[in-house]
């Protein structure tokens, strides 16, 4: 009882460090490649200088290369805002989507977490979730890949606790309900392609399930519709097929060297961050046997008893896999477009320790000591060496910034500088240095040069 009425300041405490922790390494993290080109109107070299700025470098956006409006433009939106703004938003960000990993995982929402449960999320996302550098600190990837998975996750949460019977209002005639369904439906369809494949057939399932246990709602069949017509606006776009026809046409393109071999050869990068997962799915299967006399009734049983909760960890299980395998329309597959399949993988594994019994072995006991230990010798060590390198890029990059301004007074305006010595390839990708290149022609060159007023700029490795 005792330790009870401490973990709201255990769990409080746990997420005010996160948060810190996230805040710092993302005001150290500077502007990196399409930061700046989205800096500009797109496609140009004008600078964004306001709002309807915004509004028409998105509707060229959207009619030369692509449909995600949303991630797209609010990306535009805080880069004009400024960058220490999106840094204290982006680490809020975060921290929802630890909540909502929590709330999804455990089928209700509560700000009582159990501290060793939120510690396991914080282990979980540190180690599985593939280029964090790249897909939570970096300003351009935070929108396309951590901020669409929230507004994912935010959008599916009334169908999920809907499931376990705790939807707390009569949502079936609320005009507010079946309104705000629709325009967030709208909104988390329009964020990318893998993601939002998957948040239409969710949707689909949803209303499936509940109108054959009759149990369906008119704000389930507002936020379906919502969710088919932004996928609809972002697939659609005329730019996709822009883009698209640049891709394929190339005389190099091959469907099975591009489609099939990057997807193949980003699934094997993935199975590696997974790994904590599949150990942790390990364990809960030997518990299970372990603790069975026989694996057939036991599995039998325990299924039927907790119905709820294994449908749940199987349905987001089933979405991680086929937002994975969406990628296989993709010319390329870059791993940090394996964000929101990490993180509804995370949710369906964590699901299942709501059964009483491997709540009682994994997060009590010695389950509890182990996961305590793993923070303590594994992951702040990392996290220690990403905020000195963090630290680093920090530095050099002022001092960058700097030299182009010194220079820039002088009227020098052809440069040459120094790489950044903090390398963007780490283990586990918890660093993104993506640097400028030694042809200054190149567009990260470009409008790094045209954001700070300079003519060109190269690196070289000899100074």
């Amino acid at each position: 009882m005792r330790s009870m009425t401490k973990d709201p300041i255990i769990s409080v405490f746990i997420l005010l460090i996160l948060y810190g922790y996230i805040l710092s390494l993302n005001l150290l993290a500077p502007l990196m490649v399409d930061d700046y080109m989205y800096s500009f109107h797109w496609n140009t070299y004008d600078r964004i200088t306001g709002f309807s700025d915004i509004i028409s470098s998105q509707v060229d956006h959207y009619f030369t290369h692509g449909g995600r409006m949303v991630a797209e433009g609010l990306t535009q939106v805080f880069l004009y805002i400024g960058k220490d703004f999106f840094a204290v938003t982006n680490s809020f960000v975060f921290i929802f989507l630890v909540a909502l990993i929590y709330w999804h995982s455990q089928g209700k929402v509560s700000l009582r977490f159990q501290p060793i449960l939120l510690l396991l999320i914080v282990f979980l996302c540190w180690f599985c979730i593939p280029r964090i550098g790249e897909t939570v600190i970096w300003l351009t990837g935070a929108f396309n890949y951590l901020w669409t998975t929230v507004f994912v996750l935010l959008f599916l949460l009334p169908y999920r606790l809907k499931i376990e019977g705790k939807l707390s209002f009569n949502s079936n005639n609320n005009i507010i309900a079946i309104g705000g369904m629709f325009l967030w439906g709208i909104v988390s369809g329009w964020t990318n392609e893998h993601i939002g494949l998957s948040l239409v057939l969710a949707t689909f399932w949803f209303n499936y399930y509940f109108l054959k246990k009759n149990m369906h709602d008119k704000w389930m069949v507002s936020g379906l519709i919502g969710a088919v017509i932004g996928y609809l606006m972002l697939m659609l776009a005329p730019g996709n097929y822009v883009r698209s026809a640049d891709i394929t046409h190339k005389a190099n393109y091959s469907f099975i060297h591009n489609n099939l071999h990057s997807t193949l050869e980003t699934s094997l990068h993935l199975f590696i961050y997974y790994i904590p997962l599949f150990i942790l799915l390990f364990v809960i299967y030997k518990i299970i046997v372990r603790n069975s006399k026989t694996i057939k009734n036991n599995l039998q049983s325990t299924f039927y008893e907790n119905r709820t909760t294994f449908v749940s960890s199987i349905f987001f299980i089933t979405i991680s896999l086929s937002t994975h395998f969406a990628m296989l329309a993709a010319p390329e597959y870059p791993q940090r477009a394996g964000f929101p399949s990490a993180v509804f993988l995370i949710i369906g594994v964590l699901g299942f320790l709501r059964l009483k019994l491997i709540h009682a072995k994994i997060l009590t006991g010695k389950g509890r000591n182990i996961i305590i230990s793993m923070l303590v010798l594994v992951t702040f060590p990392l996290a220690y060496i990403t905020l000195q390198a963090h630290m680093t890029l920090y530095t050099e990059h002022k001092q960058r910034v700097e030299f182009v301004m010194m220079n820039k007074a002088q009227g020098i305006d052809e440069l040459s500088i120094k790489p950044f010595t903090v390398k963007d390839k780490t283990i586990m990708g918890h660093i993104f240095a993506k640097d400028l290149t030694d042809d200054s022609n190149t567009p990260r060159n470009k409008f790094f040069a045209n954001y700070y007023g300079i003519k060109s700029i190269k690196v070289i490795q000899h100074q």
